[in-house]
């Protein structure tokens, strides 16, 4: 099995990556980590870009699964995975991340090219 990331192929790879760097941006800006914070944060962020990115004009109808995580910055190891099946023509996982001396963020787009 090749898990080596594949080219991009999602005509507005660009556009989105913009997107989630506003919504962090707009939402987070250079806001200290605060625990009490976090939730509200989260959904801003993922409101504001699932909102502009289903928003975008397409060839073709796409499906999209958004996260995000925000951690303290505090020197501990953080790890995260995720798998899946598509077709790499049509489907793309873009992933942007926004880090400060006490903060985290890392939102992921999934990209599904929906059926016909």
């Amino acid at each position: 099995m090749d898990l080596a990331p594949q080219a991009p192929c999602n005509e507005k790879s660009d556009e989105i990556r913009l997107i989630l760097k506003k919504a962090i941006d707009i939402v987070v800006d250079n806001s200290e980590y605060k625990h009490s914070k976090v939730v509200e944060w989260n959904g801003s962020i993922l409101e504001y870009a699932l909102r502009k990115i289903t928003a975008l004009p397409r060839s073709q109808p796409y499906k999209y699964i958004v996260t995000c995580k925000i951690i303290q910055n505090n020197g501990h190891g953080y790890h995260s995975c995720s798998t899946g099946t598509w077709n790499p023509q049509t489907d793309e996982h873009i992933t942007y991340k926004f880090d400060t001396n006490n903060m985290i963020v890392v939102v992921d787009v999934f990209s599904l090219a929906a059926s016909s």
